[in-house]
């Protein structure tokens, strides 16, 4: 047996960790270490590997009558390591078992997943799992699957049509939209992306809440790494200031960037002020750069082409060129980003100015306000024009 994965972590802790725990349950024959599986004169049985896409030879040379060579997250194996493994099961006897989520459509794992394709596909929607269709399972595995409940709030918040509930929830692979601002593709490999942090670019991208169901977000940038750090609801101006000094504080931030319009320009006023009281040590309160930004005010055109209708779509239009380049390391964890970003349109106006929709119109199409996306927006936004420049040339 073969077990792949993209990284070596998901190879241990997924099939790996149910391995030795199958091995030891069923008192199996010779020992299961951490990716291998030997008998006791030392012959391998199986092993689990998480080759590069470049080196397909790291897995050949297997040969045996029988061989099951399981592919996990397979949405992020490149074609070669699938023309390595295709070699592995040559034979009447051999079989590969594919799995992973449908999220990102210009892989190969979508190519073997359409009609046609020779293999056998099993889609899953949550819908299919035990949860909802209340067969029986194990009382510690219950908890693990999805839940009506997340289920729920997912389609209240991204909608039904949305390309992220497509995958995540219907177990489909979406269609990319023509008037998508952010291809799918970029935004899958943004999320699995691991790059190292910058030391010179320690920033916060903050979106204020103007009311009801919105939530402020604070994403922290640290050079081509986004985390979101902060997402809260129903927090007044002056909350926020606090919460958003005690981040500043904690994670070295040299510079605040804050959408200033509406509520945010309380929030912008009151860090201005931190930033010239001092505390009892002769310190400021505010240790970093607090910078206002108003979306809605004329783009950064310093060539003059005049592409954007305004400063939103050529902020947003500098990220989807940094996604496109390699340029992000997206956080994982927050799946509302992602599917904010796989929603959000534009449009080429007559006067062949772009423009990305505005809040209100994502709320007219039922969906919810892009708060992590604008947050996420703001962390890269330049803020300053010396970084303007650096940001263009994809430095920053």
């Amino acid at each position: 047996m073969v077990t792949l994965a993209p990284t070596a972590p998901q190879v241990r802790a997924v099939i790996w960790r149910e391995l030795k725990r199958v091995h030891r349950s069923g008192q199996l024959p010779g020992r299961v270490l951490t990716t291998d599986w030997k008998l006791d004169d030392g012959e391998l049985i199986a092993m689990g590997r998480s080759p590069k896409d470049t080196d397909p030879t790291s897995i050949q040379g297997i040969h045996a009558k029988y061989v099951l060579i399981i592919l996990d997250e397979a949405t992020g194996i490149g074609k070669p390591l699938w023309d390595a493994v295709s070699s592995l099961a040559a034979n009447e006897y051999s079989r590969i078992l594919a799995i992973g989520n449908p999220d990102d459509p210009s892989t190969e794992f979508h190519e073997v997943c359409k009609p046609g394709s020779g293999w056998e596909v099993i889609p899953i929607s949550a819908f299919e799992t035990p949860n909802f269709t209340q067969e029986p399972v194990p009382d510690f595995l219950r908890p693990l699957l999805v839940s009506p409940t997340w289920v729920e709030e997912r389609k209240r918040r991204w909608g039904e049509s949305s390309p992220v509930y497509q995958s995540k929830v219907l177990g489909k692979f979406p269609e990319q939209a023509s008037d998508g601002l952010f291809m799918l593709s970029d935004i899958t490999k943004a999320a699995a992306r691991e790059l190292t942090p910058g030391d010179d670019i320690n920033e916060l991208g903050v979106d204020v809440a103007r009311y009801g169901t919105d939530f402020t977000v604070v994403y922290h940038r640290r050079g081509p790494v986004a985390r979101r750090v902060m997402k809260v609801n129903g927090r007044d101006t002056m909350e926020i200031a606090g919460s958003i000094l005690r981040l500043v504080n904690e994670l070295g931030v040299k510079r605040v960037k804050i959408d200033d319009i509406g509520l945010g320009g309380g929030v912008t006023d009151r860090l201005k002020e931190l930033a010239n009281e001092y505390g009892s040590d002769g310190l400021r309160r505010m240790k970093a750069e607090v910078v206002p930004i108003n979306v809605g005010s004329r783009p950064n055109d310093e060539d003059g082409d005049e592409k954007f209708v305004n400063l939103r779509a050529d902020l947003h239009w500098m990220l989807r060129e940094r996604l496109q380049d390699g340029l992000i390391d997206l956080d994982p964890d927050d799946m509302d980003v992602q599917a904010q970003m796989a929603d959000i349109k534009y449009k080429v106006k007559s006067t062949g100015q772009i423009l990305v929709e505005s809040k209100d119109d994502i709320k007219k199409r039922g969906r919810g306000s892009p708060d992590d996306l604008d947050a996420l927006i703001l962390a890269f936004a330049p803020g300053s024009t010396t970084l303007q420049i650096w940001e263009r040339l994809g430095r920053g």
